[in-house]
């Protein structure tokens, strides 16, 4: 069976999206990510996976993003699972160091829902506002195209109550857009 024009001209529609956003400096993109935590002790917050997208305007090396994260997390020695969503900044510095992948220096901020839910309970009332800082590195794959792989230390607070902790968070994902540094 043929296929359809609209399917086998959609790789083609997906680069000339690309380039048009790579004349304008503008990127979309998203990923996997690697939620983890540093506590330990039962109730304790443990590592998780989710997903982020984002969209990002930039002049030269630097950029600035905007997106949506949302990672899913187990509670140590407990059966609850926490999911952490909501929006985020991310501002970048490109070290254009030559050819082949750039490096960039990043920072982000997120103001997160978390949601608990249990065998017993759910409760979705907390916010956690997360502060961070990382690097990561965009590997070109085509004109308009890169891979972005990042990872950052996290700080975390949860503001209805004085818990707080740190971690990691790491992403692979795809960039369309943003030109070559």
């Amino acid at each position: 069976m043929p296929a359809r024009p609209s399917v086998a001209l959609s790789p083609l529609l997906l680069l000339v999206a690309a380039a048009s956003l790579h004349a304008q400096g503008l990127a979309v993109g998203g990923g996997g990510i690697y939620a983890g935590s540093r506590a330990s002790g039962p109730g304790r917050l443990q590592e998780g996976y989710g997903f982020d997208a984002f969209a990002a305007v930039g002049g030269g090396p630097l950029s600035l993003a905007g997106g949506y994260q949302r990672s899913v997390q187990a509670l140590r020695d407990v059966d609850t699972r926490v999911t952490l969503q909501g929006p985020y900044l991310e501002p970048r510095l490109a070290l254009g160091l030559g050819r082949g992948a750039t490096p960039y220096l990043t920072g982000r901020v997120a103001l997160l829902r978390e949601t608990v839910r249990g065998d017993v309970v759910t409760v979705s009332n907390s916010a956690r506002t997360a502060v961070g800082a990382g690097l990561g590195f965009l590997v070109p794959l085509g004109p308009a195209i890169n891979l972005d792989l990042a990872a950052h230390y996290t700080r975390f607070d949860v503001k209805q109550d004085t818990r707080a902790g740190d971690g990691a968070l790491v992403r692979a994902g795809l960039v369309f857009g943003f030109p070559r540094y």
